[in-house]
């Protein structure tokens, strides 16, 4: 199971990641130098300022840091 440290560690690494949150799918990556998440298939897209606005962001109401645990796929390439 990948850990909060590991997907920060991805972050820094400008890696394309993806993920399944709360069931549903997310690309978090740098398209363009700019850092983005996009909810698949939907394509609803929030950019970022840097990889802590990322992890403050709140969906469903709690933010991705503090709710990493409930992430339930993970692969970064």
């Amino acid at each position: 199971m990948v850990t909060l440290k590991d997907f920060i560690e991805c972050l820094d690494m400008c890696l394309d990641i993806n993920i399944v949150f709360e069931n549903v799918a997310y690309y978090i990556g740098y398209p363009d130098g700019r850092l983005v998440m996009i909810e698949t298939p939907d394509g609803k897209e929030v950019e970022f300022d840097n990889s802590d606005e990322l992890l403050n962001y709140k969906i469903n109401g709690n933010t991705l840091r503090n709710s990493f645990h409930l992430v339930t796929e993970f692969s970064a390439a």
